[in-house]
């Protein structure tokens, strides 16, 4: 079995939701998105509602800054 990794980064200011969906109409089969500011630490966020009711059929997760 072989797996095959493709890495990309993003940074933009568009939702979640549509960085998710560009991902799976470029070919990812899921998404990481990372905060990049280390302080934030305790900050929740919706990643998958931008109010456009569009719908993501891949996995995404998010890591907050301390752990990005």
């Amino acid at each position: 079995m072989y797996y095959v990794y493709k890495w990309t980064y993003v940074f933009s200011d568009c939702s979640f939701l549509s960085k998710t969906i560009n991902a799976e109409e470029a070919g990812a089969v899921a998404v990481i998105i990372m905060d990049n500011d280390v302080d934030n630490d305790d900050t929740l966020v919706d990643m998958m509602e931008d109010g456009t009711d569009r719908p993501a059929h891949i996995p995404a997760f998010f890591l907050q800054g301390k752990d990005g």
